[in-house]
């Protein structure tokens, strides 16, 4: 996406066409996405982290946490802040992305009753976390934005905050007992849901040629009870709204499995056994 694709009349009508039939160059129909990469809780720096690609896309998350003075008018909840970089292969030109991925997230989590979880100690201390969001890689804005929704689910996911308490000298300390380690109920946690026209059709995770294609998309925000949250125009081509109503129930049946296939993929992936070091022999080394 570092330049977009340049498609001529034939490849255009190709893919216009093949949407019609419900047939993509790739072999998917208009519905289907492509396989999923998952890697959680490999950045031993962070309370969490993920990496996810899919297609072209690739982007690593990276959530830390601090303790903050509870806000007086939100006593009951802490506060998320996102942040989004571009890999050094883009250019300024496309800076734009990293503040449309920032502002999806600001608005679909306002709201989150993840925040509900951050209260480290009623009434005194509250968690504040920092999202962290690379784009290594960029293939187009309609994929790459539903991959970094899943990532950033998938990092609160692997996310685990130690206990905090009053020690005996009436001050605020926190347990380094891995047996006091806190994960959070990312079960509300938001994901995106991006459908692009392509021609009059619909179709889902499109690869840079089919955005070169399209007319536009729209990004709509779910949580795992598949209500809307948010949702955000891309491109600037028309969208209609009455196709868009006549797409949400499918748009919402996506969301639901969506939400269930990444909590199912992260707890397989939280359960595996730790990794261990071996120490690699003295005469091995010394060759």
């Amino acid at each position: 996406m570092a330049v977009r694709a340049k498609l001529s009349d034939g490849e255009r009508r190709f893919l216009i066409d093949g949407a019609s039939e419900d047939y993509r160059s790739d072999g998917r129909r208009c519905w289907d996405r492509r396989e999923l990469d998952m890697d959680i809780d490999k950045l031993p720096t962070c309370a969490g982290s993920s990496q996810l690609r899919c297609g072209q896309n690739h982007v690593l998350v990276g959530v830390k946490a601090d303790l903050v003075d509870l806000n007086p008018g939100q006593p009951d909840r802490g506060s998320i802040q996102f942040f989004a970089h571009l890999s050094g292969l883009y250019s300024e030109n496309e800076s734009d992305i990293v503040e449309e991925v920032i502002s999806i997230f600001d608005t679909s989590y306002k709201d989150s009753k993840l925040l509900n979880c951050l209260v480290a100690l009623e009434g005194q201390v509250v968690w504040s976390l920092f999202v962290d969001i690379l784009i290594l890689e960029a293939e187009s804005k309609a994929s790459l934005y539903d991959l970094c929704s899943f990532a950033v689910k998938a990092a609160l996911s692997a996310t685990k905050l130690p206990k905090v308490y009053y020690n005996q000298g009436k001050e605020i300390e926190l347990s380094d007992q891995p047996s006091d380690m806190i994960s959070l109920d990312t079960h509300d946690v938001p994901i995106f849901v991006t459908v692009t026209r392509v021609g009059n059709n619909y179709l889902l995770d499109p690869t840079e040629e089919e955005e070169a294609a399209s007319v536009s998309s729209v990004t709509v925000s779910f949580n795992d009870q598949s209500e809307i949250l948010h949702t955000k125009k891309i491109g600037s081509g028309s969208l209609h709204t009455d196709p868009i109503k006549d797409l949400l129930p499918k748009l919402s049946k996506t969301s639901k499995d969506l939400h269930a296939e990444i909590e199912r993929r992260c707890r397989e992936l939280l359960s595996r056994p730790p990794e261990t070091f071996v120490p690699i022999p003295e005469e091995e080394a010394a060759i």
